[in-house]
């Protein structure tokens, strides 16, 4: 009940089963009471097993865009993942992870696929391994406003 009066235009969540497949049972309830704000899917995403046809069905059930690093560790290492599935029909994509201006050019074009990017100075703890995609965050790391006008001179080189 709390979603139908947040005062939010959107909405990022995301509900797996077990088995890594959408909770279909439980996203089409969130839906129902998300009082008719804009869905974004989590980077959940990147664990579903048939990542497009997850796309297709949560584009059925009203969900706008989907967070994603193209089930990868990193967007650029999803890279070509994210440009095979921004062809296919479905929410708009957007890539994540790991979204820097020195690599945004590795990425599918922004007129393909909108891109998300914490703008965090870069530090020992962004760089820890990890097998999956990296679904975490270094809060002790503070946003960088050369990074965000570097990406911002990179993105409207790309659009032009």
């Amino acid at each position: 009940r709390r979603l139908a009066t947040a005062p939010v235009e959107a909405l990022v969540i995301g509900a797996l089963t077990e088995r890594g497949d959408l909770d279909e049972d439980l996203l089409r309830g969130l839906v129902a009471v998300s009082g008719g704000r804009r869905l974004v899917f989590h980077r959940a995403f990147d664990l579903v097993p048939e990542p497009v046809a997850a796309r297709q069905r949560l584009g059925a059930l009203g969900f706008a865009r989907i967070l994603t690093s193209g089930a990868a560790p990193s967007a650029v290492e999803g890279a070509a993942a994210l440009r095979t599935w921004s062809e296919v029909p479905g929410p708009r994509l957007v890539a994540a992870g790991g979204v820097r201006a020195s690599n945004v050019s590795l990425l599918p074009s922004p007129a393909k696929v909108d891109l998300h990017a914490s703008a965090r100075s870069p530090g020992a703890a962004f760089t820890a391994a990890h097998r999956g995609p990296f679904l975490g965050g270094a809060p002790e790391r503070g946003i960088d406003p050369d990074e965000i006008a570097a990406l911002a001179s990179q993105l409207r080189e790309a659009l032009e």
